[in-house]
């Protein structure tokens, strides 16, 4: 699968290079027989972001490079939409970070952990990103607002998902 990805990513007109940032040697193993530049992170990170700033540290890039963490499984990755958000962040430098998402989450995707969920606020600012399960609408409207002395906030959360994202001179692939 993420010899799929890298060549899918590969296809994106508007990256200048490639680097499989990984902290499991068997994947660096896999990436190297399909001629993959492979940086080796720490084991220690929480997250595909850090350990793409990581990356982007060691690569000694320059402040105003964009760099695009695209992760190894997501198999339906379009190059088109990395040129577009690449773009995106060439267009607007004084936007240190973007993340592509789409509206429209199938009546399964809301209890798909596969599938990243991504609430925004007023001002279509990403405030939180999760894989835990979302009430779908229809659920949302059935269920009755829980409240106690202790909590009176009803449950139910606004939901997208989430593909590949980018931080102006901090992340990488």
């Amino acid at each position: 699968m993420i010899q799929h990805v890298y060549e899918r990513a590969g296809k994106a007109a508007t990256l200048k290079r490639l680097v499989l940032a990984t902290d499991d040697s068997r994947i660096r193993e896999a990436a190297l027989r399909f001629g993959v530049e492979v940086l080796m992170t720490s084991a220690d990170h929480g997250s595909g972001t850090d350990r793409v700033a990581e990356a982007a540290r060691r690569l000694s890039l320059p402040p105003d490079a964009v760099v695009v963490n695209i992760q190894g499984d997501e198999p339906l990755l379009q190059p088109e939409v990395i040129d577009q958000l690449v773009q995106a962040l060439v267009a607007a430098p004084d936007v240190p970070m973007a993340t592509l998402a789409h509206q429209g989450l199938g009546r399964t995707d809301f209890r798909d952990p596969g599938v990243v969920k991504v609430v925004f606020d007023t001002r279509k600012q990403a405030i939180y990103f999760s894989r835990a399960r979302f009430l779908t609408p229809g659920e949302r409207r059935k269920r009755r607002p829980t409240t106690s002395k202790s909590d009176s906030t009803p449950s139910g959360t606004p939901s997208s998902n989430t593909s590949p994202h980018s931080r102006r001179g901090r992340s990488s692939r």
